[in-house]
Formats: structure tokens, C-alpha cells, sequence
């Protein structure tokens, strides 16, 4: 098992080689949610907390805090990689983990989805007026450029003077 020293260390060397820029021991508090974060990137809004019993992490994130945290997280709002010392046996396995954590958050946002809330993202109501009014522009235009056009008047055919073959025949 991993001390909160040797966990915290490696997860800050992961998250900085994947380009975020964490600041350490962090107090997180937002909406009600507060907490001493191990790692946090504003700007990003991503961070992770190793939890251990050595740290008292337990006391200062208790499980009501938790499903708050996990409710943020799950719209989007942020992303925190929340794991307990017990959880992993050794420095491959959380590293591995946090990959897997930080390859969800970059999914997340090439999909389109970026964090929502303070991030500037969109809720799902206005996403879904958005996307009603793309459908509806689109079938606006595909019934403008299917309208029956003006009968046009036609032009009496001109005479045109014959002109010599001008190919070369061996």
C-alpha cells in the first residue's frame, strides 16, 4: 500500500505529463462542498484526491460529501479522480488508473462535452433547445431549395455557321 506522500507524488507526475498544472493541498470549496483537495487544476477544473487513513482524508471527505462530489462530477461540472489507498496495491495500478481517469476526461471533452457549470459549458435544457433550432433551420432550408421554379422563357435557337474540320489526317 501506497503512503499518502508516495500516491500524491505520482498521481501529480501523471496528471503534469498529461498537461495539467495542479496546485498541491488545495482548499476546495464550492456550492456547499468543501474539502482539503490533494491536487487541483482550475483552470481545467480536474484535480485528484488520494484518500488515506494516514492523512484523515476519510474525516474530511465523509460519504455525503462524496455522492455531492460524485453528483458534480457526473454532470460534468468537474473532474476529480477520487481513490483510496486500499484500492490499489502498488505504483503500476494507480498509475494505470489514473490514465484511464484522465483518458475519460479527454474523451469527454473531443466528444464535444466539456465541463458544464462554473466552465461555461451548457445545460442539458439549453442543449436541447440549441439542437431543436439546428433541426429546425436545416429542415427550413432543405423546403427552400425544393420549391418549384418559374417557368423561364426560352430563347429562339440561333443559327450557327458551319465550321471546317480543321483535323489533321495522315
Amino acid at each position: 500500500m501506497l503512503t499518502e506522500r508516495q500516491g500524491c507524488a505520482l498521481l501529480l507526475q501523471v496528471f503534469a505529463a498529461r498537461g495539467y498544472a495542479l496546485a498541491r493541498d488545495v482548499r476546495f470549496d464550492e456550492d456547499g462542498l468543501c474539502f482539503d483537495i490533494d491536487g487541483w487544476d482550475a483552470a481545467a477544473r480536474v484535480g485528484f484526491e488520494y484518500r488515506t487513513h494516514e492523512a484523515g482524508d476519510h474525516k474530511d471527505l465523509t460519504d455525503a460529501e462524496l455522492a455531492v462530489l460524485a453528483a458534480r462530477i457526473d454532470t460534468g461540472d468537474l473532474a476529480v479522480f477520487v481513490i483510496d489507498d486500499t484500492a490499489v496495491e502498488d505504483e503500476d495500478e494507480l498509475r494505470r488508473y489514473a490514465h484511464q481517469f484522465l483518458d475519460a476526461v479527454a474523451q469527454r471533452r473531443a466528444d464535444g462535452r466539456p465541463p458544464r457549470g462554473r466552465a461555461g459549458g451548457t445545460t442539458k435544457k439549453a442543449a436541447a433547445k440549441k439542437k431543436a433550432a439546428t433541426k429546425k433551420k436545416a429542415t427550413t432550408k432543405k423546403k427552400a431549395t425544393t420549391k418549384k421554379k418559374a417557368p423561364t422563357k426560352k430563347k429562339a435557337p440561333t443559327k450557327k455557321k458551319a465550321m471546317k474540320d480543321k483535323t489533321v489526317r495522315p
